[in-house]
């Protein structure tokens, strides 16, 4: 059975018949508390246009495909509308959700299967067909605490941008980046809370309790991306009692599902989030037309059919 090809590049080289991939393949994972998604998989911001967002939106028969909102772009001149403007948004006019969501991929660097995800994981938007008022408020879960309320008087436009800033926000703090978008001198969640124990930077065990103060998971975190949504949802997945048809997964605390939800969907959709990088070896030459006028270490990008 024929393979989708492989798209990649190859530097041209009179010593080398090697041929490096030059986008990640994606392999089967299956959930992993200590590395929920990679980092280049969760910075890819390149994987869907705003056409393509809309098209996946109709295709799960989302009540986002047929809505529009205000594309806000803040103040005349605050950062957030310099950047929506040097990537082509319309600010100040009424667009569909689907650009909302393209735009706040683009000017901040998240992949936007990364934002359907989490529209899905915290209000189930991609697979409702009439989305609620509180639902759409709500979208992204930003300023929605474990404990308390969420933010008053928020919107869909509001919900995508500062949800979608907040994970590159994490993601650069995470990894000791203190100058990202405006300088700081310390990181939320770079100290221990109730939830979490000493704090969520990558490359440590950090210790997961649970609301009554029950100690129910250990990880050892891998990655940026995998602390910035446990900074933005501080909980790993944890399901002792086996509810909702899932197989038992711990041995005590209380229930948590989302960053499980994010991979579930994630997978579901777009496939793993886990990127594999790797070569490829031609077992025979490569064969150029006498027109093509290449020279060495030029750059040409080829399709190969994968058996």
């Amino acid at each position: 059975m024929a393979r989708k090809p492989l798209y990649f590049f190859v530097l041209l080289s009179l010593a080398s018949a090697v041929f490096l991939l030059g986008s990640s393949q994606k392999a089967n994972a299956a959930y992993n508390g200590a590395n929920i998604i990679d980092d280049v998989s969760f910075l890819n911001s390149s994987t869907m246009s705003a056409s393509t967002i809309q098209s996946f939106l109709a295709s799960k028969g989302s009540g986002l495909a047929n809505r529009s909102f205000y594309l806000n772009c803040y103040g005349a001149n605050s950062k957030e509308r310099q950047a929506y403007t040097a990537v082509g948004a319309p600010c100040d006019q009424t667009v569909p959700a689907s650009q909302i969501i393209y735009y706040a991929a683009q000017i901040y660097g998240i992949n936007p299967q990364a934002i359907l995800a989490t529209l899905q994981k915290e209000q189930s938007l991609i697979t409702s067909p009439n989305p609620t008022d509180r639902q759409i408020a709500q979208a992204m879960g930003y300023g929605c605490p474990t404990t308390g309320s969420c933010e008053d008087a928020s919107n869909f436009f509001y919900q995508i941008d500062s949800g979608v800033w907040v994970l590159r926000y994490h993601f650069e703090r995470a990894r000791g980046n203190m100058n990202w978008w405006s300088p700081s001198t310390s990181w939320v969640c770079g100290t221990e809370k109730n939830f979490y124990k000493p704090n969520l930077y990558p490359n440590q065990d950090v210790r997961f309790y649970d609301e009554d103060g029950v100690l129910y998971r250990t990880h050892f975190i891998v990655n940026a991306a995998t602390s910035s949504l446990y900074c933005y949802t501080p909980h790993a997945y944890n399901n002792p009692q086996g509810l909702y048809g899932r197989a038992p997964f711990g041995t005590t605390g209380r229930y948590y599902s989302g960053s499980y939800n994010f991979v579930y969907w994630f997978e579901t959709w777009f496939g793993s989030t886990a990127s594999v990088n790797g070569s490829i070896v031609l077992s025979q030459g490569l064969q150029l037309s006498q027109s093509s006028n290449l020279k060495v270490n030029d750059t040409i990008t080829a399709s190969f059919e994968v058996e």
